[in-house]
């Protein structure tokens, strides 16, 4: 959703990255944390929150309604 990272910028695993948030060059984002702003900051942790596993709901949804569609030209 139009998030932009920068050259040299890690991301670890389970991340959730603000809208239109900036990673800045070089920026080191651990496992299971939510970012947002600009320059994004480090906002809190997601373990153990309803939010850890949003990302994977939302490719698993994604990818049923892909399957369930059909092409439209």
């Amino acid at each position: 959703m139009g998030a932009t990272v920068l050259d040299g910028s890690t991301v670890g695993e389970r991340v959730m990255i603000g809208a239109n948030s900036l990673l800045t060059e070089g920026t080191d984002v651990e496992p299971e944390t939510l970012y947002a702003g600009s320059p994004a900051e480090r906002i809190k942790e997601l373990e153990d929150s309803p939010w850890a596993d949003a990302g994977e709901r939302y490719v698993s949804l994604s990818r049923a309604h892909a399957g369930r569609s059909e092409r439209v030209e």
